[in-house]
């Protein structure tokens, strides 16, 4: 659902447990996607240019996540990732702006299946 016009995911419950890819890519209007942390068997998450984004899962639950793609959300602080991504590799660059939110390279964050470990 890329440049989609959607401000929210969904309401109520899904069954979200077999999904794999999200490319929610240049949703400018999207502000939450914390639907996504019940998505168990997700592997990408494609947020790209979603400028409104707010938020993000917990990626506790998300044990086969690989990829993150957050570059062009510029709303979503450093804090905000710190606090919700386990095993996190900054690849690709991140650097903090003076309002303390992010700007992302293409690659935002590369995560290592069963890493718990956490890298800033």
């Amino acid at each position: 659902m890329p440049y989609s016009r959607l401000k929210n995911l969904w309401g109520g419950t899904k069954s979200l447990g077999k999904l794999k890819v999200i490319i929610l890519s240049h949703s400018q209007q999207l502000v939450e996607v914390d639907e996504l942390s019940e998505a168990c068997g997700l592997e990408k998450i494609d947020l790209q240019g979603c400028s409104s984004l707010k938020s993000i899962p917990h990626t506790d639950q998300l044990k086969n996540l690989q990829l993150l793609n957050l570059s062009g959300c510029t709303r979503i602080k450093r804090t905000e990732v710190e606090k919700k991504i386990k095993g996190l590799d900054q690849e690709g660059g991140l650097k903090e702006t003076k309002s303390e939110s992010m700007m992302f390279s293409t690659l935002a964050v590369k995560l290592e299946p069963g890493d718990n470990t956490e890298t800033y």
